[in-house]
């Protein structure tokens, strides 16, 4: 009987509300993406020093400068009405970028959030960027 009335105890208890944890505390999903062999992100690419030449002879030519700062989509959550929201986070830090479907990032329109990643337009040009993946330049 003891059991019984405890029991009625815990149905009758109201859950706590349930609050999403802050972004940082997915980082780990950043730095071991699930769906990457291995589960580390891509290397940076490494510029060939000046004068450097291949194993055939031929000089390497140098990278072209890295853009000022990349933006890339570290995750998809939903707000309060249920819809999608797009993360996305500079490479060089900085705050995080939410954006829904219809909003606009770094010259693309956002046509699409869904859960393996965004699609973005410009002109007639669309792009589906995964996660993980960084927001090309929209030229």
């Amino acid at each position: 009987m003891r059991h019984l009335v405890l029991l009625g105890v815990l149905l009758a208890t109201p859950a706590a509300a349930f609050d999403l944890p802050p972004l940082d505390a997915f980082s780990a999903t950043v730095e071991r993406p699930l769906f990457t062999p291995g589960r580390r992100p891509p290397p940076p690419a490494v510029a060939a020093p000046a004068g450097a030449f291949d194993a055939n002879g031929l000089p390497i030519a140098e990278a072209p400068p890295a853009p000022k700062h990349r933006l890339r989509l570290v995750g998809v959550a939903s707000d309060a009405t249920g819809r999608a929201v797009a993360v996305l986070r500079a490479d060089g830090g900085g705050g995080d970028v939410r954006v829904l479907a219809g909003g606009r990032v770094e010259g693309w329109l956002v046509q699409q959030v869904g859960d393996g990643g965004m699609v973005l337009a410009a002109g007639t040009r669309r792009v589906a960027v995964p996660l993980a993946g960084t927001v090309p330049a929209a030229d």
